[in-house]
């Protein structure tokens, strides 16, 4: 039953949308996928662009990859951290770096060793919880203004979420 609800309210929806003229963000790929990919307009597309930066590159998806090869120049600068990946529920994926050095091979890899955010404790702990998990070894130190800040991380275990959020506020 819940399926059959389900498909009514999608189909309802998707016919208000084309009477109205309407899309929705995954439709936004879609139709400037369908734009780059005409012949006649694909030059045009890449003359414009120069040089094209993307951030958050981790997250990703596969009509994003597709969409950013449309427009692509020589020059694209990739930005982001393969153990950040937040968006996987939306497509992103855990080997992206790797396909876009294929797509681009020219492109350099440099790897920002230097955090400003975190002190040296809790890079120290993050850096052995990423290789626990497989992730690329990573080699982070803290800014020089954060290096002789923080004290010793203390771990806390709570059943539920509501403990968590009373051990935060009484901390």
């Amino acid at each position: 039953k819940k399926g059959t609800e389900f498909r009514f309210i999608y189909e309802e929806y998707v016919a208000w949308a084309r009477r109205e003229c309407k899309i929705d963000f995954e439709d936004i790929m879609d139709v400037a996928i369908k734009i780059a990919k005409q012949k006649d307009v694909r030059p045009c597309l890449r003359a414009a662009f120069d040089h094209i930066l993307t951030d958050e590159t981790q997250d990703l998806n596969e009509k994003q990859i597709e969409l950013l090869q449309l427009l692509s120049p020589a020059a694209v600068t990739l930005v982001g951290d393969p153990d950040q990946i937040i968006y996987s529920f939306a497509g992103a994926m855990p080997h992206i770096f790797e396909r876009l050095q294929k797509i681009w091979p020219k492109n350099r890899v440099v790897r920002l060793q230097e955090n400003y955010r975190s002190t040296a404790p809790i890079l120290q702990a993050a850096c052995i919880a990423l290789a626990s998990d497989g992730a690329v070894p990573k080699n982070m130190t803290a800014a020089a203004r954060w290096r002789d800040e923080g004290g010793p991380l203390e771990v806390w275990q709570c059943a539920e979420p509501a403990d968590e959020a009373d051990a935060i506020a009484k901390e």
